[in-house]
């Protein structure tokens, strides 16, 4: 992605790649306490648009 330039951030990819395990992480966290409220693809899928060109 970044090297066809279809990010909108400055972080470098290296960065990118631990923030996005990261968040994922987050995700799965939040996802165990409200399993039944949480759908954890939408808001990942929201994130990536956030960082993404389409």
């Amino acid at each position: 992605m970044a090297e066809r330039g279809h990010l909108k951030t400055r972080m470098s990819p290296e960065a990118l790649a631990f923030a996005v395990i990261a968040i994922l992480h987050g995700l799965q966290i939040q996802w165990l306490y409200e399993r039944d409220n949480f759908r954890m693809e939408d808001v990942f899928q929201q994130f990536l648009s956030g960082i993404s060109f389409p």
